[in-house]
């Protein structure tokens, strides 16, 4: 039998076994407690329902309690003004406990001491059961059930702690969940991973087409292949986003033909030779599978647990359980440009669409006319896309590894060290357009430190700088940081192999540049001003909006504080590169109640500041003290390791100067460029020494990460009792954490 017919067999043996699982599994949960009976009201509320459901998968008649919230002929009635400040429990009957515990929640168990938990009969113990859910859909969630509780009886409480309109909470009768029937619903619950392949192909395909018919026009090595395609995509994403902006059926003509012309195109090539070459070539190859992979396994510990969150809260209840949803922006913006009937400025709470830049949204319109073929998955197309194009990252620091002339191995090794790091962890999968920005103006870094190395910079190299340099202020505003400390590297002549790139070339950069980016100002200033809201914010300290300029705000804030004042607020920016006093960040905890152990403390550090956020990598630090870099590192790799960590700094000493304070120098305020270039660059220190220190630096940063990012989390309580684990994502977890452990050492051997 042929190889090709036995891989069919196994494939078709296995989509038949996980049919199987799902039909059988389906079957096999029981309801314990029935009737309207199962559940008690204690305390005062404003009404309590019954809703009758009978899921086809559920053994026994299923009843939802609400507690708060009242329906009539399927309308929603508010809390009466009287009941506003009362609350109240809902009580289950005592029932035997199960293995694994099922009930469907709804509501807002998020809300002010609204809890969940269960309470073992004739005693005093409980246990709260671990969730973060806030939806008006009902969600099945499971728990394992302390073994020294099985068999037991318990009752399930439910707690609406204070009646504010809108706030209530929702449990069903209790479920005894069989494995069988969690591994089913698990394997049957998650597309997000396909949908994650399909968005990394399409965002790929139409930069890498560009790249290969424009490579001897752009005169760039082929380390910045693929970065350079992941530019072209934003480029084209970009134009989607004028092109909806100027009406909703333009908007998606153009998306649908660029995407129609980039698969014709791609698929075409492929019969070409010197394409299939160009994409099996290692700066191509390699680092797309590295971008599948990385995105593989962090997509899988994010999914890892199961949950009832939204798909824009996954990532903060997963990791970081108290912070703003900065992430959900970019998808609104877009969706309220491809929406029917949008008219004039968008709305997005108290922001306007102006204060927010416009990329990522363009990078989803490029794609929209595809996420509306199935409905009811925009947001699910949104985290996958946005996963896609945060994972950047891994472009932009091939180029600087492969431009330093970097050894295998050791690029292999700085792989290792950044992979698992808890800030392109989370910053990957939160899906804030920080990382794509970041990329993008390192591509333009990279150029920059080429040309301090002694070349001579061309001039398609110098519209690649300005247009990369603009496409990362168009993605996130704190790439100004490291944007005006290339400026100032690109006017000011080397001392030593470098020349003065000229003024006509610098002129080039300066056009595509303004070409980019004066359209957006001309949105911000004309279409839905002011759009400086914040720049006033964090350069000003002035949060709320008015309508006073960008200049005339901080002059006054300046001229208010004074000078004493004004050095202690940069002072302690300096300090919030390292330390936070207390607990809250603009207002937001970032641990939450009960949460106060040294996981979740330490997770919360590596979030807000550079120094906990760059980890064992401060070794590079003791190595720059013990040995003179110079002596150590020579060539392109000294150029890389010297260049990228004075970029990094100065725009660190940019970053707090220019920051109002006091203390507002947090990582995620701040340009993640300056983050992957510190990174890079301290990676590169540590595997410089030898290999033995790099391996023990490497495997202490993994157990690191794991045990800070992946088994201590969600943040929780000691005593609660988490959710069980997806065993679906654990075993893609080790699979895709397997898989890029050999891909790197393939690359380590060549």
């Amino acid at each position: 039998m042929s190889r090709g017919r036995i891989i069919a067999l196994c494939a078709a043996a296995a989509v038949t076994g996980l049919a199987l699982l799902a039909l059988l599994g389906r079957a096999a949960d029981k309801v314990l407690i029935s009737g309207k009976g199962c559940y008690s009201v204690a305390g005062q509320i404003s009404g309590e329902v019954v809703l009758p459901q009978d899921p086809a998968y559920v053994d026994g008649d299923l009843t939802l309690w609400t507690l708060g919230r009242e329906y009539g002929d399927g309308q929603v009635v508010e809390p009466s003004a009287a009941a506003k400040h009362s609350g109240g429990d809902l009580i289950s009957r005592p029932f035997a406990a199960p293995d694994v515990l099922g009930l469907f929640l709804a509501g807002d168990y998020q809300g002010v001491d609204n809890r969940l938990f269960a309470r073992l009969v004739g005693t005093n113990h409980w246990r709260e059961l671990y969730q973060s859910h806030s939806s008006m859909d009902w969600t099945l969630l499971r728990w394992p059930v302390p073994e020294d509780w099985r068999g037991k009886q318990i009752r399930v409480v439910a707690r609406l702690g204070e009646m504010t309109p809108g706030v209530w909470v929702g449990v069903s009768a209790p479920l005894s969940c069989s494995w069988l029937s969690t591994l089913a619903h698990q394997l049957y619950g998650h597309t997000l991973l396909p949908v994650f392949v399909l968005h990394l192909l399409l965002f790929l395909a139409p930069g890498l087409l560009l790249v290969y018919h424009l490579r001897l026009h752009l005169r760039l090595g082929a380390a910045y292949g693929f970065i350079t395609a992941t530019g072209l995509s934003a480029l084209l994403g970009y134009c989607a986003f004028w092109a909806f902006l100027a009406g909703r059926s333009y908007g998606f003509v153009f998306s649908a033909a660029a995407l129609t012309a980039a698969v014709a195109g791609f698929a075409i090539s492929l019969y070409s030779r010197p394409f299939r070459r160009f994409l099996l070539d290692v700066d191509v190859a390699v680092p797309a599978l590295l971008t599948l992979l990385v995105g593989l396994l962090y997509l899988a510990l994010l999914l890892s647990m199961e949950s009832t969150e939204s798909v824009h809260d996954l990532a903060r209840g997963r990791f970081i359980t108290v912070l703003h949803g900065d992430n959900a922006f970019p998808m609104l913006f877009a969706e309220g440009l491809s929406q029917e009937g949008s008219a004039g400025p968008l709305r997005f709470g108290n922001f306007l669409s102006s204060d927010r830049p416009p990329l990522q949204a363009g990078v989803l319109l490029l794609q929209r006319p595809l996420m509306g073929l199935v409905p009811g998955l925009k947001e699910l197309h949104y985290l996958a896309l946005g996963v896609v194009a945060q994972l950047s990252w891994i472009g932009a620091v091939w180029a600087l590894c492969r431009v330093a002339a970097l050894p295998w191995a050791r690029l292999a090794m700085v792989f290792c060290l950044l992979t698992f790091s808890g800030f392109f962890l989370f910053n990957s999968v939160h899906v804030w357009p920080k990382l794509l920005a970041g990329s993008l103006t390192v591509l333009a870094a990279c150029l920059v430190l080429q040309r301090r190395g002694g070349e001579r910079l061309t001039t398609p190299q110098l519209a690649v700088i300005g247009g990369a340099a603009a496409l990362g202020l168009l993605a996130h505003g704190g790439s100004a940081f490291p944007t005006s400390v290339m400026l100032a590297l690109l006017l000011l002549p080397a001392r030593l192999r470098g020349r003065f790139p000229g003024a006509r070339l610098l002129l080039v950069a300066g056009a595509v540049f303004a070409a980019l980016l004066t359209p957006w100002l001309l949105y911000q200033k004309l279409y839905d001003p002011p759009g400086n809201r914040l720049v006033k914010w964090h350069l000003g300290g002035v949060k709320d909006a008015d309508k006073r300029s960008s200049f005339a705000t901080i002059l006054q804030s300046y001229e208010r504080a004074g000078a004493g004042k004004v050095v202690s607020n940069k002072l302690a920016n300096v300090r919030g590169l390292a330390w936070q006093d207390g607990q809250t960040v603009h207002g937001y905890r970032f641990i939450g109640r009960g949460q106060e152990n040294n996981y979740n403390i330490l997770r919360g550090r590596e979030f807000l500041h550079v120094l906990w956020a760059l980890g064992l990598l401060n070794l590079g630090w003791l190595v720059l003290a013990a040995t003179p870099l110079w002596a150590r590192l020579r060539g392109p790799e000294g150029a890389l390791a010297r260049g990228g960590l004075f970029l990094g700094l100065a725009s660190l000493g940019v970053w707090v100067l220019a920051m109002f304070g006091p203390g507002t120098t947090h990582v995620f305020q701040g340009s993640h460029a300056a983050m992957i270039l510190l990174f890079t660059g301290l990676a590169v220190l540590v595997t410089s020494v030898h290999w033995l220190v790099s391996l023990v630096v490497a495997a202490a940063s993994a157990v690191y990460f794991a045990a800070i990012w992946v088994f201590s989390t969600p943040p929780h309580p000691p005593s609660d009792i988490l959710p069980l684990p997806n065993l679906s994502m654990v075993i893609l977890a080790c699979l895709a954490l397997v898989t890029l452990l050999g891909l790197l050492w393939r690359v380590a051997k060549r």
